[in-house]
């Protein structure tokens, strides 16, 4: 199971925020609805060459991670909860039990966007945390400073602007680095 888990870490690496942009009318509260869940995890997922595949089972959600090289798998199960015995209910529970099972399942913290979506905030894509990434080794540059820099915790929560930031800063200093070591 060693594969598996090395790419869920790497995906956790890739994988932004999930951002809170449905609203529940009901209850004036903002979620992070299925859609964004699965626009948030299936890139990085398939990036790192993961699969996550649900479905039904009786009244259970059963959901898997796949690894596509090894075939090694993470399971498990969520019970489908109904008050009522109609159709209304059953798609109600399967799409909170899918949501809520990805979330959980890919470690995922969904943010209030409140203030980002009013600001037009997006975060970086799995393609600039990579590359964020490779230019903080491949400049042997303090990851902790960087981080600091930009008043984030981790690459994956940069803004997509600070991204672009980020990227062309380090790849300024690796031409530095270049230049400086071939004098």
């Amino acid at each position: 199971m060693k594969n598996v888990y090395q790419k869920l870490f790497k995906f956790r690496q890739l994988t932004g925020k999930v951002v809170k942009g449905a609203n529940n009318p009901f209850f004036k509260t903002k979620y992070s609805d299925l859609n964004s869940v699965i626009e948030a995890t299936d890139p990085a997922l398939e990036e790192v060459g993961l699969l996550w595949i649900d479905r039904i089972e009786g009244y259970l959600l059963i959901w898997e991670i796949i690894d596509i090289e090894s075939g090694q798998v993470i399971r498990g199960e969520v019970p489908l909860v109904l008050i009522k015995q109609d159709m209304q209910q059953l798609g109600s529970a399967i799409t909170y039990a899918r949501r809520y099972a990805r979330m959980t399942a890919c470690g995922l913290q969904a943010v209030d966007d409140d203030g980002s979506v009013a600001s037009g905030t997006v975060f970086a894509t799995p393609k600039q945390i990579r590359e964020i990434n490779e230019l903080i080794l491949a400049t042997k540059s303090d990851a902790i400073k960087f981080l600091q820099y930009f008043h984030v915790d981790a690459v994956k929560n940069l803004s997509k602007d600070a991204a672009i930031q980020a990227i062309k800063t380090l790849q300024l200093k690796a031409e530095k680095d270049k230049t400086d070591g071939s004098n």
